[in-house]
């Protein structure tokens, strides 16, 4: 419950900044646009609007392609527009020549969205007003520009908290999967038990997958942002930190396999199952103080950097180690060397 309304908090959070921030800058480029000589001054907010993207990076993006593709549409339908008639079939023909050149030159199809927008418009409004081919590529500039700017310098997009906040969610699944998976070795491996962990453990997988997914969205949020430093160093250890979350969830999805199949063949002794159960439930406790650790990342140092991250998260006095039944030690490195070779035979018959 407290992770949903965090979640919705950020959202909240977020979305008031940018709405604020569409707001202000786009009655700002109306008035800028006006001082400028505009009579269509609604082209510069409407160019704020839609480049006030999610991130920077996208905004810069969408911005460069908006201009470019407004340039070309006017200049073409500047130079065509006026031997035209006004008619649906002229119109196609427009588009037809238009569109052709940016796809020649292999631009994106934003920008040849952009550039039949302008082509449209500037061939239905030039007519009325002689001044709109000029106005919008000069209303767009300043719309650009100022959302650009504005995105960089004032409350630029971050989204590493989104990142952590995502990151305990999982840890304190992962951990879940440990503890449950101990219990289940405790109770005799009950082979249907044993298959709602395999696929609860698959769902934990592709959560997994996603937050790879978010990650980079934040490393793209804080992209071209000038107080992200801080920001880089933390997605850095969230990175580093949820790839052993990937290989911690591919090993209890093999241990739960092969316990399972061990217990089938009724070789597997009391022993070894309160052995095993010990062993998952001390690892499952590693990934509860993780979780710990992994929240309070950002408020352990004041000046983080990867080096301090990386020893707030891993730096402890409290080291794993596997357990062996008795009498195994002198078996251990053969037996090591069987399952890897196992392994290596399994995958190259697939």
């Amino acid at each position: 419950m407290n992770e949903t309304k965090q979640k919705r908090k950020l959202y909240v959070m977020n979305t008031g900044i940018l709405i604020l921030k569409m707001a202000a800058v786009s009655g700002l480029s109306w008035e800028l646009a006006e001082l400028a000589g505009s009579k269509h001054p609604y082209l510069a907010p409407l160019t704020v609007i839609l480049c006030l993207q999610t991130t920077v990076q996208q905004s810069i993006q969408f911005s460069y392609q908006r201009t470019i593709g407004t340039i070309i549409g006017v200049v073409i339908a500047a130079m065509l527009a006026s031997i035209l008639p006004i008619n649906g079939w002229a119109l196609a023909f427009l588009f037809l020549i238009g569109t052709c050149i940016p796809a020649l030159f292999k631009m994106s199809e934003v920008i040849i969205h952009q550039v039949a927008l302008s082509l449209l418009l500037v061939f239905a409004l030039e007519q009325q007003s002689g001044h709109y081919p000029i106005d919008r590529i000069r209303d767009t500039v300043i719309g650009a520009a100022l959302a650009v700017l504005v995105h960089i310098f004032i409350f630029p997009p971050d989204f590493t908290k989104e990142a952590r906040d995502s990151l305990v969610q999982l840890t304190d699944n992962l951990s879940q999967k440990f503890s449950k998976a101990a219990d289940w070795i405790k109770s005799g491996c009950e082979l249907g038990e044993g298959r709602k962990l395999i696929h609860g453990v698959h769902t934990l997988q592709e959560e997994l997958f996603q937050s790879g997914k978010d990650m980079e969205k934040g490393f793209k949020s804080i992209k071209f942002n000038p107080y992200s430093k801080k920001s880089a160093v933390l997605l850095t250890a969230y990175r580093d930190y949820l790839h052993h979350l990937k290989h911690a969830s591919a090993y209890i999805e093999k241990a739960i396999k092969m316990i399972e199949i061990w217990s089938r063949t009724g070789n597997m002794s009391a022993e070894d199952q309160a052995m095993w159960a010990s062993q998952l439930q001390s690892i499952s406790s590693y990934w509860k103080d993780r979780k710990n650790k992994i929240s309070n990342l950002e408020k352990k140092v004041k000046e983080l950097t990867d080096g301090t991250a990386r020893s707030i998260l891993y730096d402890d006095p409290v080291l794993l180690q596997p357990s062996l039944p008795a009498g195994m030690e002198a078996h251990q490195y053969a037996v090591s060397l069987y399952t890897d070779t196992e392994e290596l035979l399994k995958e190259l018959h697939h």
